[in-house]
Order: structure tokens, then sequence, then C-alpha cells
């Protein structure tokens, strides 16, 4: 069993390392559901932790729908994690507006993990999918992919 603790700043993420903690998901808002984090405390996180960092993706609280602007927001914050932060995973989930999940958004994401060592971690978007179950078998068989559930 791994211990991941959220934390919405260093100062929780080394309280987090200190006591235990086994793995951080860093996010911003957690009353919102989780957010993406600022880009450079990712960065300083990820530099001063010594535990594996995951970091949210996710650009807006409304729902787990992203238009293009919302995908291209996703994309800048990814290329910039990948460039200035020593993440373990980054922490993604992405809906249709029929409350399936977008595979193709979610195909984007992975094209963009590939030749790095950073994983995926799907967040509960699924949870809040129209089929829970149907959705999770799927993403279990789904193939080539460095995605955890």
């Amino acid at each position: 069993m791994i211990i991941e603790i959220i934390a919405t700043s260093l100062a929780e993420a080394i309280l987090a390392q200190e006591y235990g903690a086994q793995r951080i998901e860093l996010i911003h808002a957690f009353t919102d559901g989780g957010l993406s984090p600022e880009l450079e405390l990712s960065s300083i996180v990820c530099q001063n932790l010594t535990i594996p960092v995951n970091i949210m993706l996710r650009p807006h609280g409304r729902d787990f729908v992203y238009d293009i602007h919302d995908m291209h927001r996703i994309e800048a914050e990814l290329d910039n994690l990948l460039t200035n932060a020593k993440l373990n995973s980054i922490v993604f989930g992405s809906l249709t507006n029929a409350g399936n999940i977008n595979y193709a958004q979610l195909e984007f994401i992975l094209r963009k993990l590939e030749n790095t060592q950073v994983g995926l971690t799907f967040h509960r978007a699924i949870d809040v999918s129209n089929n829970p179950l149907q959705e999770f078998i799927h993403l279990q068989n789904y193939s080539g992919s460095a995605l955890n559930l």
C-alpha cells in the first residue's frame, strides 16, 4: 500500500513527507476538487522532496469536459512540467459532453508523455462518468500506456 497525501503548498508537502507519506499529489483549490497548481510551485515541490510527486492537470473546476482552449492550457502546463519539474506522474482525467471518457484527449496526453519517465494517473473524472464500472474496465484494458488507475 502506498500512502499518498494531497498537498497545496511546499510546507504541506514537506510536512507530509516528514510524517511518512510515500507520495504527494500536488494540487490547487482543494475545495474545487483539485486544479492545476502554479507551475513554479510544482517545480519547487519536486526539487525539495525525496518522495514521488504527482501533479494535477485540471484547468477548471466546473467539470471534466475540456474545450480546445483548455487543452492548449493543459498542453502548455504539461510541457512546462516536463521541462522544469522532476515529477513522478501527472493526474489527469477528461470526459466528453456525453459523460464518457474522452479517449482522444487522453491519448493526446499519453503521446506527450512518450519517451519520458512520467506516468499518468487517471483521476476522479471516472467517478462522474455515465458508467464508472464500464469505464474502469475499459481503462484497465487500455493498451500500451503508462496509465495508472
